[in-house]
């Protein structure tokens, strides 16, 4: 892995949030540069021996070890072909798990080319990718646009974290088109505006915003491409996803066997009740990032899904909040769809995830330590599954590892961290919308519904993302490294001033 000491940028690094206050090297102990990327382990391989209190390694201890989370059964019983799982159908015969025309976005819209939001090109930065990452790609965009000195303007387009991963690596076939998504930006005084992609211009995205590795985009596919050597992997937040259901449902928990079942046949030939009717199921696209986050952990390839295809989270939503308000419990508990973390926390009054059963673990188990608790510990010390850094694919000079455009480096540098953004604190932000900084996960991936690890951040944030997070966290408070523990030995700050420290790992 190449060293970006010089310009401290994050080449397929740890990204974690903002800056450890007033740290020597805080480049390096922020962007771990080395320790995300682990050793990749087989969540089935070798014969391991695992009892309900065995300190967690790999992504089958780590989902048996000890914890004083909610253990929710999951009790179905499902069908086997062979002592395994079934075949899926023929891929031709999926043909509700395509983009359905509402994918295409709105195509209409202002005059206002996106091309010409500034006078210089050089200062528009085009993204195109996750919508599940909108909320704080938002966030960033208004305060860069919005700041005294070298403004960026990020032109954001919500077309799905696999046209992001696409559009990134090989903009040549995958132009920025009007059909992808609806195109937002910030002015200079800090208000939404949206823009029209004009196909004369021949625009190509900077950046590709992507829930999921890029590799995972090409599930299904003969052939998986190299990562291109003038693309950098840049890991965000991590996102985590969910099996969501109305308010009202009378399920608490789900298996992924049984989600291989449910979607990958929709409810014919092998019905897992009470899932078994293909008009309730709420599914994305072969281009969305929760839908193909979901399907390597699965093991259904996004485009053979079954159900109700929708182009965005927010339809999702209401499909299962206008099943949650019908008069039949049956179809109550029938609705199940996919959504990010993010907006079950912003709809938590109508909607839910389900507890999840991984293949070897013991229990279902939420995100959290519970249905209602938002601390993410489920999903950040591994006993949950589907989660995965988000990622922001751009393309840099070959040799430096530099960003072709200047404006790439602020984006990157901003909701990485690197560079404080006035008024902004990341984690707080990152922990309101449900997502977890590097700094507070104890797990890493290499790559999507894959195996796991053990993972210790060079700097930790867990009790400053638990206080904003859950309004309250057992840490010790502190001034220096000496006020602390052997078990919590650093003082770490994080947050606004006058920042308070914490005793953390």
């Amino acid at each position: 892995m190449r060293s970006e000491s010089a310009l401290c940028w994050p080449n397929a690094a740890a990204i974690v949030g903002v800056l450890f206050a007033g740290a020597a090297g805080a480049c390096a102990l922020v962007l771990d540069s080395g320790k995300y990327h682990a050793v990749e382990t087989d969540a089935h391989a070798g014969d391991v021996s695992v009892g309900a209190c065995s300190p967690g390694q790999d992504r089958r201890s780590l989902e048996n070890a000890c914890t004083s989370a909610a253990c929710v059964p999951y009790s179905g019983t499902l069908p086997t072909c062979a002592g395994g799982l079934c075949p899926l159908p023929s891929p031709s015969a999926a043909a509700d798990g395509a983009p359905t025309a509402s994918d295409a976005g709105n195509s209409a819209g202002p005059d206002t080319p996106c091309a010409t939001v500034r006078p210089n090109p050089n200062d528009i930065l085009f993204v195109t990718g996750s919508t599940a990452l909108k909320g704080f790609i938002q966030e960033v965009s208004k305060v860069l646009a919005t700041q005294p000195t070298n403004p960026v303007t990020v032109v954001y387009q919500a077309s799905g974290s696999c046209v992001g991963v696409k559009a990134a690596i090989d903009p040549g076939n995958n132009p920025l088109v009007a059909s992808a998504g609806a195109t937002t930006y910030y002015d200079a005084n800090g208000n939404a505006q949206t823009c029209t992609i004009d196909r004369t211009h021949a625009l190509v995205a900077d950046v590709g915003a992507s829930d999921v590795f890029y590799s995972t985009c090409y599930m299904g596919e003969m052939v998986t491409p190299t990562l291109p050597q003038d693309i950098a992997d840049n890991f965000g937040p991590v996102q985590i996803m969910n099996f969501a259901v109305p308010q009202g449902s009378s399920q608490r928990s789900i298996s992924l066997n049984a989600a291989y079942y449910i979607f990958g046949f929709g409810g014919g030939a092998y019905p897992v009740p009470p899932w078994t009717d293909p008009m309730e199921l709420q599914i994305r696209s072969a281009a969305s990032g929760t839908q193909s986050m979901i399907a390597a952990a699965i093991g259904v390839p996004a485009a053979q899904w079954r159900g109700v295809g929708n182009a965005t989270s927010g339809e999702v939503g209401n499909a299962l909040v206008a099943a949650g308000q019908s008069n039949s419990q049956a179809i109550v508990d029938s609705a199940l769809g996919i959504l990010a973390s993010d907006y079950l926390v912003q709809n938590s009054d109508a909607l839910r995830g389900l507890a999840v059963k991984d293949e070897n673990s013991t229990c279902a188990y939420y995100p959290s330590s519970s249905a209602t608790s938002r601390d993410n510990a489920n999903a950040r010390d591994g006993h949950y599954p589907l989660w995965g850094p988000s990622h922001f694919y751009v393309r840099v000079n070959g040799q430096t590892r530099v960003p072709s455009k200047p404006g790439a480096t602020q984006f990157i540098d901003g909701l990485s961290g690197v560079t404080p953004l006035p008024g902004l604190d990341l984690i707080a932000e990152y922990a309101s919308k449900g997502l977890v900084p590097l700094c507070a996960m104890h797990v890493s991936r290499n790559n999507d519904g894959g195996g796991y690890q053990h993972y210790t951040p060079p700097t930790t944030c867990n009790c400053y993302f638990d206080l904003i997070a859950t309004g309250a966290n057992a840490c010790k408070l502190c001034s220096t490294n000496a006020d602390c523990p052997t078990d919590a030995p650093n003082c770490n700050r994080f947050g606004p001033a006058p920042q308070q420290g914490n005793c953390d790992l």
